[in-house]
């Protein structure tokens, strides 16, 4: 079963899980392919018929029979083929999009922690070839290797009519010419994972140059930037042509191998027709189903090529579905429901992979309704406290409870329902600002819309741009200021309005007018909610009831605005440095 909790652990398991959803159209498939092997020794038989009776002198009469056989073979192969065109439209597009989707949403469900260590360029190029490996495969599986194998046996049937020794020739050969290729296919089964395992390494830093175009332009390094895409490029090109010789190899034994076929067979004919033990037709029927069979099973080196590769490529992608979420909900979770929005830490302890503890043992309580304040130096644990609340983060140790319910015990999107953010780099999606916006609450109407703007003072400058809330906006958001950015993420925020809400330096990319503005709007905003801001600039203090100062992952100031302003501390010496 693929779920978030038990994705497959193989290749055959993840293909049968999408397969088996479509058996039937994959199994008309397979019939039509069938059409095909039957049709190699059956077009060459009626051929062998007409050449006999021709060879015998008999009436034209007698040969309308294989005749019209010949041509009605040659009529249903064409319509077996159509048929398998219209099968296949209804099945391998559907089926890569449920492969796309059901990926995307195994990889969303990955921690933050995953995407810190995995190119977003190399995630999504995985995704894409997963399903064309898949599309190849099963293509590869039923075009290929059914139909070949069944073409084999049914010529060496027809053959064995003929003689048992040209059957057993072509099944020996068979035989052999497969396993030589399946033993020098392993190698470069080898050599394609290891092809698809750089280039998505090398297509991961070119999107990474790409989505960091400006910082790359800045400091002027369009040329390094080059210059360790090519040396990537390198390693990919040389992982190609080590692919690419040991192919060549293939190909040249195969070839030769094929040549060995129709040389034996050849002899052995001319020996038979000597002795007169075989006819014309039985010659041509003979030399027809031979090289067909041969350069249908030669042509499995390219196959063998493309399956090596898809199948390299795809076990590259499973390294997505079979690494586990670091974060999953419980087999019993329930929705989290919201009272008072009371937060309670017991005993929390948190540590980044292969660095020291960020929180040892921290315990703390808000009160539902409260508005506190996080402050404190760069690195001091404040976001990562944020980010624990949300579930981004897993503490080792202890647990967080909201209204007396502990979080490790609801799911995660009941619990990020019940919480609004603000980002301290709002980063918005290529979509339109309305989309964007609706972001927050996909339900809402068009005049919520307009009304959340409206609080974040976002609406003046939308209506401002070309096609109003309809603008698309670029990549990141990127070409609207970082004050727009950060006032649509209000906005956003507005129209979700959760009982809980977190803001990351909401204000740090407005300017003073703008700021003290928006601070009127978060007075109504914060009313009956749950608020943390986490900022460095404390004239947001005066909507507070409390500051938490935060320094190396402890909590050593926590009280009322007015009364730490007086107290010598780390929130007095911040609040002097700013004033």
């Amino acid at each position: 079963m693929f779920n978030k909790n038990t994705p497959p652990q193989t290749l055959s398991s993840f293909i049968w899980y999408f397969s088996k959803k479509r058996f039937l159209n994959l199994t008309l498939l397979a019939i039509a392919a069938l059409v095909w092997a039957l049709d190699i020794s059956f077009r060459s038989y009626m051929l062998k018929i007409l050449l006999d009776r021709i060879a015998a002198f008999e009436s034209t009469y007698m040969l309308i029979i294989p005749a019209l056989g010949y041509i009605f073979s040659s009529i249903l192969l064409n319509a077996s083929f159509r048929f398998y065109d219209i099968v296949r439209l209804h099945t391998i597009p559907l089926m890569q999009a449920d492969i796309t989707r059901t990926m995307t949403k195994y990889v969303q469900n990955h921690s933050y922690n995953f995407f810190q260590n995995h190119l977003s360029g190399s995630v999504a190029n995985q995704i894409h070839e997963m399903c064309v490996g898949v599309r190849e495969i099963i293509k590869i599986v039923i075009d290929r290797f059914f139909a070949n194998f069944v073409a084999l046996i049914i010529a060496a049937m027809t053959l064995s009519s003929i003689s048992p020794i040209i059957s057993m020739i072509i099944i020996t050969w068979s035989i052999f010419f497969l396993w030589i290729t399946h033993y020098l296919s392993s190698e470069s089964n080898e050599l394609a994972q290891k092809f698809s395992e750089v280039n998505n390494i090398t297509m991961g830093n070119i999107v990474d140059s790409l989505i960091n175009n400006m910082t790359v332009k800045l400091f002027a390094r369009n040329t390094h930037e080059l210059d360790n895409i090519q040396k990537h490029l390198n390693v990919q090109a040389q992982a190609d042509k080590d692919l690419e010789w040991c192919m060549l190899k293939i190909r040249a034994i195969q070839g030769f191998a094929v040549s060995t076929l129709i040389g034996t067979l050849m002899c052995y004919l001319l020996y038979m027709r000597h002795y007169n033990l075989v006819t014309v037709g039985d010659f041509a029927l003979t030399i027809s189903i031979a090289i067909a069979i041969s350069e249908s099973i030669l042509n499995l080196s390219e196959d063998f090529v493309t399956f090596s590769e898809s199948v390299g490529q795809c076990k590259q992608s499973m390294e997505l579905i079979t690494q586990k979420h670091d974060i999953l909900d419980h087999q019993d979770a329930q929705s989290l429901k919201i009272a008072t929005g009371a937060i309670r830490i017991e005993n929390m302890t948190f540590s980044h992979a292969s660095t020291m503890k960020v929180f040892d043992d921290l315990s703390i309580e808000i009160t539902g309704g409260e508005k506190v304040g996080i402050v404190g130096f760069s690195g001091s644990g404040k976001s990562t406290f944020v980010n624990l609340i949300t579930r981004i983060f897993e503490p080792q140790k202890g647990r967080i409870f909201i209204d007396n319910q502990d979080i490790s015990l609801v799911t995660q999107d009941s619990l990020r329902e019940c919480i609004g953010f603000v980002q301290q780099d709002p980063i918005l999606f290529r979509r339109s600002i309305r989309e964007n916006i609706l972001y927050g609450n996909p339900h809402a109407s068009n005049i919520e819309v307009i009304e959340a703007a409206k609080k974040a003072f976002a609406h003046d400058f939308i209506m401002n741009l070309p096609e109003g809330y309809d603008t698309l906006l670029s990549e990141r958001g990127v070409s609207l200021s970082g004050g727009q950015r950060q006032r649509i993420s209000l906005a956003r925020a507005f129209l979700k309005n959760a009982p809980i809400l977190i803001i990351d330096e909401g204000t740090a990319s407005l300017d003073s007018e703008t700021e003290s503005l928006i601070h009127k709007s978060l007075e109504s905003l914060m009313h009956n909610k749950t608020v943390l801001i986490i900022s460095h600039r404390l004239s947001i203090s005066t909507y507070l009831d409390r500051i938490l100062v935060f320094d190396d992952g402890r909590i050593i100031q926590d009280g009322n605005p007015e009364a730490l302003k007086n107290i010598p501390g780390v929130y007095a010496q911040l609040r002097n440095t700013q004033i």
